[in-house]
C-alpha cells in the first residue's frame, strides 16, 4: 500500500513569497494565449517579409538585366556611330565590312530585347495607370457622398 501513496502524490514545488505569482490562473492563461497569438502573428508577417524580399530581388535582377541590355545597346551605338557617319558620307564599302556587319547583328539582337523588355514595363505602367484611375473614381464617389451627407 505505501507504494501506491507514493504513485498518487503530486509534486509541488513551493517558490515562497512568490507562489501567488506563479500559479497559473485567468491571468497567467490569458497571457500565454496572447503570447502564443503574437508568435503566430510574428511568424506570419516573417514569411510575407521574406516573400516580399524575394520578389524584390527578382524585381531588382529584372531591372539590372534591362539596364545591362539599355548599356550595350547603347555601346553598340557608340561603335556604330562614326561607321554610320562614313557610311552617311559616301563611303558604302563599310556596309559590307565583317566587324560593321557584327556589331549591326548584336544591334537588332538588343533592340529586340529593349523592345521586348520595355514593353513589359509599359505593361505594368499600364496597369498601374489603370489601377490609379479606378482609385481616383472611388474616390470622388466618396467625396461626393460625404458631401452629400454633411452638407
Amino acid at each position: 500500500m505505501p507504494a501506491k501513496k507514493k504513485a498518487e502524490k503530486k509534486h509541488v514545488i513551493n517558490f515562497g513569497k512568490f507562489n501567488e505569482h506563479l500559479q497559473i490562473g485567468g491571468e497567467i492563461k490569458k497571457l500565454h494565449e496572447l503570447t502564443e497569438t503574437e508568435k503566430k502573428f510574428l511568424i506570419e508577417d516573417f514569411k510575407k517579409l521574406k516573400k516580399l524580399e524575394k520578389e524584390e530581388n527578382a524585381e531588382l535582377k529584372a531591372i539590372k538585366h534591362f539596364e545591362k541590355k539599355l548599356q550595350e545597346l547603347t555601346s553598340n551605338l557608340v561603335y556604330l556611330e562614326g561607321y554610320i557617319q562614313q557610311i552617311e558620307d559616301g563611303n558604302s564599302m563599310l556596309k559590307i565590312n565583317p566587324s560593321v556587319k557584327v556589331l549591326g547583328n548584336k544591334l537588332v539582337e538588343n533592340i529586340d530585347e529593349v523592345e521586348q523588355l520595355s514593353s513589359s514595363i509599359l505593361n505594368e505602367e499600364k496597369k498601374i495607370i489603370g489601377l490609379a484611375r479606378h482609385v481616383d473614381q472611388v474616390l470622388n464617389k466618396a467625396k461626393k457622398y460625404q458631401r452629400l451627407i454633411f452638407s
